[in-house]
């Protein structure tokens, strides 16, 4: 049986322990560009230094004194050395642990542990970072571009995610994120039927709409037998916030999907979630209660989510599937995802993936 890790952070699961083992031919494909999750915003408290692997290289994210949020690439332009191994946060800068060299938020070197005048040259590579949602995202680009869009955020501070597990998984981010557009695989795999689905693309996002009513009793997780009304906003291939009522209970969560890639064959797929409302109580109920609550909560939307896994880490990517009717709208989306990528898919004849992704037919 191929178990998957559940973690909070990276930084208590160690950036590289236990990453099954696959053939580079079985799924390395290129990476999308875009705004990608790194941690909680909780995760990285004042002075916090985190370690990250982030599309096949290291990074190193902090919180400054005040508060500022920043992402560097993890090794020091002097000799090397890792900042994500014994570097800390003085004031507004990251100290380095070897010499003592300190970098502001910009990059800039503004003093050696020697208090010698720094070299102009010594400047940390920045990362493009948001704190979204109480998610850090990152911006990734294959040619290095800025960025070009935005997440916005959707959900007060009140509502940002208090509860998260972390999954490592052999996949990439459009598998994960195409899920949603599959919609035949609800009922075989979810044991769910689908009362509504609509869904409306503009520009880098996709609205989603669905209403799902599990087809057999004992599944969907701890909700096995509720109406499940799901609001999505798919931001990219890496941020998807979706509102989930559950009428029966008078109860409403928000959650969020984030695949982010680590390495040409792995992501890290965080699940947070937090409690909108919970029956006629809502915010007022006790924290033990809303505990209680978010963990059975999470447990039932990991225990349907795991449905997906092993079908994941063992298919294979098919640049031209045959689609058929009733598999829903997976060409469009296939269309709509090309839009992040840079290089050409391995294996097209052309070098298209738009092309391949028009290939498929049946779609709605």
């Amino acid at each position: 049986m191929q178990r998957f890790k559940s973690v909070k952070s990276w930084s208590k699961a160690g950036l590289h322990s236990r990453l099954p083992e696959y053939p580079s031919a079985l799924r390395q494909r290129p990476y999308p560009n875009g705004w990608f999750a790194v941690c909680l915003s909780e995760e990285l408290r004042v002075g916090g230094v985190l370690r990250r692997r982030l599309m096949g290289e290291e990074v190193v994210v902090y919180r400054t004194a005040s508060g500022v949020v920043r992402a560097v690439d993890a090794h020091c332009p002097h000799l090397g050395a890792h900042l994500g191994y014994g570097g800390v946060v003085e004031g507004e800068c990251i100290v380095c642990p070897f010499h003592k060299f300190a970098y502001d938020t910009s990059g800039q070197c503004v003093r050696t542990g020697y208090g010698t005048p720094p070299s102009p040259k010594l400047k940390l590579t920045g990362r493009e970072v948001r704190e979204v949602d109480g998610i850090v995202i990152v911006w990734c680009h294959t040619l290095g571009l800025p960025p070009d869009w935005e997440v916005p955020n959707s959900v007060p501070r009140e509502l940002w995610p208090r509860f998260n597990r972390t999954y490592t998984l052999v996949d990439t981010p459009q598998d994960v994120v195409e899920n949603a557009f599959d919609v035949g695989h609800f009922e075989h795999v979810h044991h769910t039927s689908i009362e509504n689905y609509d869904y409306s693309i503009s520009g880098t996002s996709v609205s989603l709409t669905v209403d799902l009513v599990p087809n057999s009793k004992g599944l969907f997780g701890l909700m096995s037998s509720l109406h499940v009304h799901f609001e999505s906003q798919v931001r990219g291939l890496g941020f998807v916030h979706s509102r989930i009522e559950v009428p029966k209970l008078d109860t409403v969560f928000q959650t969020w999907a984030l695949p982010t890639p680590v390495d040409p064959l792995h992501v890290e797929f965080r699940v947070p979630l937090s409690i909108e409302r919970m029956g006629t109580i809502g915010s007022r109920a006790p924290g033990w209660l809303m505990k209680v609550a978010g963990i059975l909560a999470l447990a039932a939307f990991g225990t349907d989510i795991a449905r997906d896994f092993p079908i994941w880490q063992n298919k294979v990517y098919l640049p031209q599937p045959v689609l058929v009717k009733g598999d829903g709208p997976i060409g469009r989306y296939r269309r709509w995802a090309d839009q992040f990528y840079t290089e050409s898919e391995p294996g097209a004849e052309d070098g298209s993936r738009a092309e391949m992704a028009r290939s498929g037919r049946g779609e709605k």
